[in-house]
Parts: C-alpha cells; structure tokens; sequence
C-alpha cells in the first residue's frame, strides 16, 4: 500500500506571519506557483492516514477475504481517540482509508455486500466514516478520503481497470456513486486519494462535491506521491513538475521534479509508525523510536514536503496504547525543537540576516520562501558571523516551503542565509534559528518537570507566588507541623530562598493557594472548624506581606470545602473549590466546584454540573488559564495517587491530557533541597512510604516554573518538595495537549 495526502483551509496567510508578494515583480522566467489551496496544505505540514481493514483481522497488509463478515467487530472503536492522536503529534487532517483493494466499504452503502452494513458493530448500522467527521468537526482537524480504485470485489486491479469493457462500464457506475456518496454526505472533505492513479472519470463529481479537495494521483492531481513508502523525500524535491509528457500525469513522483517545470504540483510523503500499513499480532516490536521519527520529519517536512504519517487501529477499533503514545511523544519532540526559535526575520532578496547581538549557540535553522510567488531560490549557503568574520556553516539548493538544515553546534554573534543562485528575487517568509540540544520534555513527551527534592517535612498544600521579583510561598501551619507553638492551623508567608518567616495569619484556616494583580497578594483559605465539615472559604489581601485584611468569599451551608485555587480569566476571575459535601453534588469524594467574580469580592458559584469529576477520585489542586481553556491539575487515585491535568472551556466537558500523570511518585522526591533540614528529618525522609505525588501548586518565575507539591503516604505523612520547569506557564500548559 502507498498513501499519499489532503488541503487545510483554516491558516491566513496573513496570520501566518509573511509579507504579500511584490507587485509587478519582474522576473528571469515564468515559474510555476501553487494555488491558495495548495499553499494551504502545505502549511498543515503533518497529517495521519489511518489503515483499517479486513487484512487487520488476518495478519496481512491486503484482504484475502478469509475472514468471515461475522467476525469483524471493533467493539471499542472510538474516532474521538484516534483524532486526539493525530493532535498529539501536530496532524492537521486524517486520511481515513474508507475502502481499501479488497474492497471493504466503512460507510452505509447499496454499492457492494462486502462492508460495514454486513458486519455485527453496532447491528450493521454503524458508519465510521460519519463518526471520523463528527470527531474530526469537534476536534477541528480536517478529513480526507481514500478510496481505493483497485476493489477485488468488482474485479478492479490498479487504476480500477477492469478486464473487460461491459465490467468497467459497470465497475465505473459503482466507483462514481461510491465517490459521490462520500464527497456529499459528510461534510466538507479536503483531499481525495486515488491511490494508484485513476482510470475512471470523477472530474465531475470532484468539481461539484469537493472543487477544493487536494487531489492524489489520478488525471486531476494537486499533489503528488514522493515515490517511496519510508515517509522520506529526497533532496532537493523540487515542487514543479513539467507536463509535456503525458503519460507521467497523474504518475508523477519526486523524481519528476524540475525547478523549471510548468505546474506546482508538491510532495507526500507516505510513512509508517510501525513496519506495515495495517496493524497485525506480530509487528509490536517495530514502533519506531522518537528519533526514527524525528529523522523522518526532517526529511519531508523538512525538504518541503507533506509528512502523511500512518497509524493502525488494531481489531478493537482503538490504536493501540504504545503506538498513541508514541504519537505524542514525537508531537512533543516536534514541539521541543522547533516550538520557539532563539530569533527569527523575514525579508527579500539573496542575503537575509539576524542579529542576535552577542555569541549565541545554534544548531539548526529553518528557512522558508513565501512560496505563493513561486521557488526562487535554486542554491544557497547559511552563514555565521564567528569571531567577527562570516563563515559557512552548511549549504543547500531547493528551499520551497520549508528548509530545516541541521549541523554541528556553533556560537554565533549572527547568522544569515545567503542566496547564490537563484530564478527570481528570493522572498523570504522565515529564517529562524534554533538550539535543540538541550531538551524541556522527557523521555516520554511530557513537559519536563525536574525533580529538586523535599524542602520541609510535615507541610502540604502550599501556594508559591511571586511579588515584586521575588518568590514567597503561603504555607498551612498544621497542629502538627514542628514549628506550630499554638497547638491551632493557621497560614504564613515564607520567603522561598531565605526559608525566613515574613508573617502569620488566619488562624484556623488551611488550604490556602495565592494569587498576585498590582502589587496585591490575595490569600484565599478554608476555614477549618474543628473538622473537615467546613463550608467557609475567606480572601485575606495584603500588599507588603505583614498587614492582612480579610472578608468572606463564600459560606455555602452544608458544603465540606478543602483546597481552593484562584485565577484570572479574560475579564473575569475563577475559584476552584474542593468539596466532598454534599453527597449528591460530590460523588465520589473529592470533586471540583466553581465560582466566578468580577471584581474578586463578589463570587456566584457556578450550577452543579460545572464539576470535575463526581464518577471516581479526582480531588482539584491548581486550576489555570489559558486561550479560552481551564487547566484543573488534580490527584487521581491511581498507581497509588498521580497528579494528572485535565482541561475544559465550559466546567462540564473535559479533556484529559493524553501525557498524564503530570507527577508521581519517584525516589528523587526523597532528594534533601533544604540544607537546614535535621538528620532526623533526613532519616524519616529516607524511609517514608512514597505513594503520592498531590497539591501541586506552582509560578512562573524569570521564564521558568517553580512548583510545589507534596509526597508520602496520602494519609497525613507528607512532605513538602520543590520542583522546576525549564519554560514558561504558557509553553508548560500547552505541553500536555500536544497538536493543539
């Protein structure tokens, strides 16, 4: 099987960050140039095919159609799940393989008894081709169709060609109706595979149903397959192609590219993430790596190239945890790389510079024309500035859409990209640099949380913040914290690098969590009555740390409130509250409840089903904002306890990061951050039990994250550590929903 690719409308150009082709421009030769549609899919840079079939069922990559109707049920098949993979690793459109050669139809059709009507997922009825729409609408990725023109059903070999005239006249009828049926029912569909080129006439069905659909293969392609199945281009991979020969249209591969050809018609490179196109019992050893991965990406996208990256649902209908995971690791790493660049320009003609203003350490640069005016640039060298005088750190030739050059690390104080041949005057949408050594996800994808080690013993729930350059924590003074002289709760502000005392207050409350806006810190804190039946929960504000005021921010009668988290959203504030009172508003204890206030004093709180989550153990610890989302970080009771990060627009629908836990436990929480902690302290740190990892909590400080959350046995044995992210609360919070 060799797949291909698809159109993404939904980018500006304008939004993209790249100034309007000159007017009136004169140029050395007519070159060829894409359409809008065309420069739009290129922008989507990364999209997943998605293989299910019969062959699925049988170990096999084609359909032998040995197994029988009655046994081909993906009960757990779930299109959501496979559209959050595809976010996860950056994909802006699935390729859904809706009939492959055996000629197995995963839509409701009459055309044929070989499909999903025959089969005992959902009674026959089902249609997965409606459900992946739907999914891919919610999820705002677009959809593309491969319909197979091979169909051994109806006796079609490559091209749909059929032995006999009377068999392709009929067999012509069925493949029309099957692409119409397709192309009209489900919505918008913006790329159509023909996989194997095209002998039967659809010019008009693509023109009424899809006249923006990108095209593969076939007389009216738009893109073209880059000629292997290894998800690689070759270098250059020119973007035109000529067509004064006829019998290459439709055909065409990277082989077929020629700067000078007459029609813009790009590269997909087809890859896999396992060995073969279908998922079968013995290939689970042949994930590829996040660097095998990786390598691809930079030799398709990175040549200028669509990537079209294959993922297999197994016979369940779900893709299979290792191969979803990975997925968003190699999202993540994608993100790692190339999410932001140390500096980067845009500019026209053949030099192109940055400045960085001192030595700065880079090891990749990405360049990239404003191809909506053509590929200009045919040979070039990038240049940096070492020792005051410029020397060649790599060269190349094709540039198009994107260039990612890679080399040995070198201290530059500037670099610049270097046109020495060239069709036009170059016009340059990005030249950016970067330094990808040093990592900020681990191993697994996730954002990088370093571990610094326990801080204080017998502390948790702790609010970090910072006021005036500086870092404080609001810590709850239990009964039984060593450094409680009056036997009662009560909150007080620590000066993190100093461990000194600023004040105390709020006697009898707990659970405290901060939040800073012009030079005010506002404390909220529960009200601890003797019990956990506390249904108080008061704001203390104070601008140097030592005098505090305090009103009610809620009294709900018959509530039990814990932990509380406060943020800003838009033009409105958020309090995040824990209960586990009343029963039939909590669930299953612990649940997160909202309010919300304009003006930080007065609070409504929001209807009963703006909660997470009443079905199972997810007590909320830290909410945050961000573009129109909540982040609720809470502790889910699972592998002992793990913090994990859920997030929601509204309070009622939530989505889970598909890289939780966030934290758990580890031996690197026993590490001593605090000097000043007793050998006896060190001792119960040592031989704690070590289930949880809760109440996190946590700032953003001089670009990067300090957090806080607490360790031990979840059952009032618990200390407090510190932790470290390498990056802002921005780059930290979109790092748990990769592709988003």
């Amino acid at each position: 099987m060799a797949p291909r690719s698809a159109a993404f409308g939904v980018l500006a150009m304008v939004a993209a960050g790249f100034a309007p082709a000159a007017q009136g421009q004169k140029e050395e030769r007519m070159l060829a140039k894409p359409t809008p549609e065309q420069v739009e899919w290129h922008d989507m840079e990364i999209e997943m095919f998605l293989c299910l079939d019969p062959c699925t069922w049988q170990d096999k990559e084609y359909d032998d159609h040995s197994t029988p109707l009655a046994e081909i049920n993906p009960s757990k098949l779930d299109t959501d799940q496979w559209v959050a993979v595809a976010k996860s690793m950056g994909a802006k459109q699935i390729i859904f393989v809706a009939k492959h050669v055996g000629g197995f139809c995963w839509w409701q059709t009459e055309t044929t008894d070989y499909g999903v009507r025959q089969i005992p997922w959902r009674d026959g009825k089902g249609d997965v081709v409606a459900d992946l729409a739907e999914s891919c609408r919610k999820g705002g990725i677009q959809l593309g169709i491969y319909l197979s023109p091979a169909d051994d059903k109806h006796g079609a070999s490559v091209g749909g060609r059929c032995k006999k005239p009377e068999e392709q006249e009929a067999y012509n009828q069925v493949y029309r109706r099957q692409l119409t049926e397709l192309l009209s029912r489900y919505g918008e569909v913006s790329e159509v595979w023909f996989d194997g080129s095209l002998v039967v006439e659809v010019g008009d069905i693509l023109k009424k149903h899809a006249p923006k659909a990108m095209v593969f293969q076939g007389p009216h392609a738009t893109i073209r397959w880059v000629g292997n199945e290894e998800g690689v281009a070759p270098y250059p991979a020119w973007n035109a192609v000529s067509t004064a020969d006829p019998s290459r249209i439709g055909v065409q591969t990277a082989a077929d590219g020629d700067p000078d050809g007459d029609k813009w018609l790009p590269n997909e490179c087809d890859g896999r993430i396992r060995s073969t196109w279908f998922w079968n019992t013995k290939n689970a050893d042949t994930l590829k790596s996040v660097d095998a991965l990786m390598d691809m990406y930079c030799k398709s996208v990175g040549r200028g190239a669509v990537l079209l990256l294959n993922n297999t649902p197994d016979t369940t209908g779900l893709i299979p945890e290792a191969d979803a995971k990975r997925s968003a690791e190699f999202g993540a790493e994608i993100r790692r790389r190339f999410g932001k660049s140390l500096a980067e320009t845009t500019g026209r003609g053949d030099i192109v510079e940055i400045n960085f203003g001192r030595p700065t350490r880079i090891d990749h640069v990405v360049t990239m024309e404003d191809i909506r005016d053509g590929e200009r640039v045919r040979e070039y060298v990038i240049e940096g500035m070492i020792d005051g005088a410029w020397r060649e750190i790599t060269t190349g030739t094709a540039i198009g859409h994107k260039k990612i050059d890679l080399f040995e690390p070198a201290a530059v104080a500037k670099v610049r990209l270097r046109v020495t041949k060239l069709a036009a005057e170059p016009l340059i949408r990005k030249l950016a640099a970067y330094n990808v050594s040093g990592r900020n996800v681990d191993a697994e994808g996730r954002p990088l949380i370093r571990k610094i080690g326990t801080i204080e013993c017998d502390l948790v729930e702790v609010s970090p913040f910072v006021l005036r350059d500086r870092v404080y924590r609001v810590e709850w003074v239990r009964t039984t914290y060593k450094g409680n002289k009056t036997g009662k709760n009560y909150l007080h502000i620590v000066d993190r690098e100093t461990g000194e005392e600023i004040s105390a207050f709020g006697e009898g409350h707990a659970f405290p969590c901060a939040y800073v806006e012009d030079d005010t810190v506002y404390v909220l804190g529960t009200q601890v009555e003797g019990s956990w039946q506390s249904q108080r929960v008061t704001m203390f504000t104070s601008r140097d740390l030592k005098n505090w005021d305090s009103r009610t921010a809620l009294d709900l009668p018959g509530y039990g409130i814990c932990n509380t988290s406060l943020c800003k959203a838009d033009d409105r504030y958020v309090m995040m509250f824990e209960i586990h009172l009343p029963k039939e508003e909590t669930g299953v204890a612990f649940t997160a409840r909202f309010a919300t206030s304009k003006d930080l004093e007065h609070w409504k709180v929001t209807p009963p089903e703006c909660n997470y989550a009443k079905d199972r153990y997810t007590a909320p610890h830290c909410l945050r904002y961000l573009d129109g989302w909540f982040y609720d970080f809470y502790l889910e009771a699972r592998n002992g306890y793990e913090q994990c990060v859920v997030r929601s627009k509204d309070f009622i629908h939530w989505e889970l990061s598909p890289l939780n836990p966030v934290l758990r436990a580890s031996d690197e929480d026993r590490g001593i951050a605090n000097p000043k902690l007793t050998k006896e302290e060190r001792g119960r740190i040592a031989t704690a039990q070590n289930l949880n990892n809760s109440d996190i909590d946590l700032c953003e400080y001089r670009g990067k994250l300090v957090i806080n959350y607490s360790w031990g046995n979840q059952q009032g044995v618990e200390h407090l550590a510190e932790a470290v992210y390498d990056g802002t609360l921005e780059e930290f919070l979109r790092g748990w929903f990769p592709g988003q």
